[in-house]
């Protein structure tokens, strides 16, 4: 995931096919889509500056990661 922080857009990029969410510290789902096989383009530019949780869940299994997304 590059750039962290960002002021407008985050992109993912992966080898396997996984769904993601962008998360607020509330807990509420803002965005949710697919990576498949090669980069996403996220858009957090409507987003107010704060730390929302990126959910990585892999269509290979059923564990998930989290990382961090710092807006600014």
């Amino acid at each position: 995931m590059f750039p962290n922080p960002t002021a407008d857009y985050v992109y993912l990029k992966a080898e396997d096919n996984f769904f993601f969410k962008i998360i607020d510290l509330t807990g509420k789902v803002l965005n949710e889509g697919q990576l498949i096989n090669g980069q996403t383009k996220i858009n957090l530019s409507d987003y107010e500056d704060s730390i929302y949780l990126l959910e990585l869940v892999s269509k290979k299994s059923i564990n998930k990661k989290y990382m961090k997304i710092t807006k600014q």
